[in-house]
């Protein structure tokens, strides 16, 4: 090479030198922005070298991004730094009904349509909530599904090798080599729900996990990592007192929501009683009632009763029977029947053993009784049963109570009282 020809080899060296280095893995450096062409997606290379997608503009704002620093990179060159967990604003969403998990941006929320792509941008199982809070994502406008390249070719998608052969809830306790006993959607707070499912073809080791939801948010989750076959049910179950309202269990597969079915926790499967409840949950006494009668699994069914008995609480049994004669009444009638006969299933035991605390035991019931109709706003009295818990409330209201219960004879046989002359 000539002398003129090496010293302008020289030169457009160095002056390539002089540009800026062209965007590689060995070259990124903490802070740098990078993007690849024709992608949404801008990624921070953070302290340890990982690469971590920036989610939202709040999350970008946040961390005092500048667009002008964005470095456009290939795929290849970004699939080859390690991937972070994301910076984002609002943590993923699972959906109850569906078990779809979105991502919401403050704007719209958008579909992670697989787990490849939840795992593409680096997202983790344990920090998908079931709500944000304050924060009704599923309010808002439904974007387009999040996407993410890659560098790798595409595989065909291959065809799982297991398959679910049977699901179902039931309210059965024990477990039944053959399958559950009954297959229900309805529960009792009383009841355990049961979930149980086969799978065949599952390899030893996978992982299986039961999510179950709730309206208010709550969550439990059942994981165990997968050692049966074809010919073996497996249960996970949620344990009484269970929350009342809307729910569902979602069977998840090594990440794959593959099966989610729903249901309902009621009070009562009997109509008449679960109004009786909902009326009485309506007011603050009764929703304190309620919840500890809870935790003691008290039973409560409509049953015969003698004539003008509504309601009454055998310790025992731990039961409440409601009189057959009132299934027809309002339900506020039967939420203060329950209120009364809850006091006992509630605090009979912290009373003395004696006539006193028998007779002190059933004026408070009266009082407990009087208050749930007071805060149901005393409704105008339009049967019989209705009259007689008003003159309840109003001998509550005139202190009259005691008189009444010593001077019943059901409640002198009840509570052993000697009556003087």
């Amino acid at each position: 090479m000539t002398r003129p020809r090496r010293l302008l080899a020289v030169a457009i060296a160095l002056a390539l030198l002089a540009l800026p280095a062209a965007a590689s893995a060995l070259s990124f450096r903490p802070n740098d922005l990078l993007q690849v062409p024709g992608r949404e997606h801008v990624w921070l290379i953070d302290a340890a070298g990982a690469r971590r997608w920036v989610a939202d503009l709040t999350a970008f704002q946040r961390l005092r991004l500048d667009w002008r620093n964005v470095q456009r990179v290939p795929q290849n060159e970004l699939d080859a730094v390690p991937l972070g967990r994301p910076h984002y604003t609002y943590r993923p969403v699972v959906q109850r009904t569906t078990g779809r998990v979105y991502m919401f941006d403050g704007a719209q929320r958008r579909w992670i349509p697989n787990l490849a792509t939840f795992s593409g941008l680096g997202m983790r199982w344990e920090d998908v909530l079931e709500a944000l809070p304050g924060l009704d994502v599923f309010a808002f406008p439904e974007g387009p599904p999040i996407a993410i390249a890659s560098s790798k070719p595409a595989a065909a998608p291959a065809s799982p090798t297991w398959e679910v052969l049977n699901a179902s809830l039931t309210r059965d306790q024990a477990r039944y080599p053959a399958g559950p006993r009954s297959y229900d959607h309805a529960f009792e707070e009383q009841d355990q729900i049961v979930f149980g499912f086969r799978i065949a073809g599952l390899a030893a080791g996978a992982q299986v996990v039961t999510r179950w939801t709730w309206g208010n948010g709550s969550r439990n989750d059942l994981t165990h990592r997968w050692n049966g076959d074809a010919q073996r049910w497996s249960y996970h179950g949620w344990s009484a007192p269970l929350p009342i309202g809307a729910g569902a269990v979602t069977l998840v597969i090594d990440g794959q929501a593959v099966r989610t079915d729903p249901f309902e926790v009621r009070y009562s499967l009997d109509d008449d009683v679960n109004r009786g409840y909902l009326a009485l949950v309506q007011t603050a006494f009764g929703r304190s009632l309620v919840q500890a009668a809870a935790a003691r699994m008290v039973s409560r069914a409509f049953g015969p009763l003698p004539a003008n008995v509504h309601g009454r609480f055998r310790p025992y049994h731990n039961e409440i029977t409601l009189s057959a004669g009132i299934r027809s009444e309002r339900s506020e009638a039967l939420a203060t029947v329950l209120g009364h006969e809850l006091w006992h299933a509630n605090f009979t035991a912290t009373y003395a053993p004696t006539s006193e605390g028998c007779v002190q035991n059933e004026v408070d019931a009266f009082a407990a009784q009087a208050t749930v109709w007071s805060q149901l706003g005393r409704p105008a009295v339009q049967t019989v049963v209705e009259a007689q818990i008003d003159r309840m409330y109003e001998l509550w209201r005139a202190d009259g109570l005691r008189d009444l219960v010593v001077g019943t004879a059901g409640y002198q046989q009840q509570c052993n009282l000697v009556q003087a002359g």
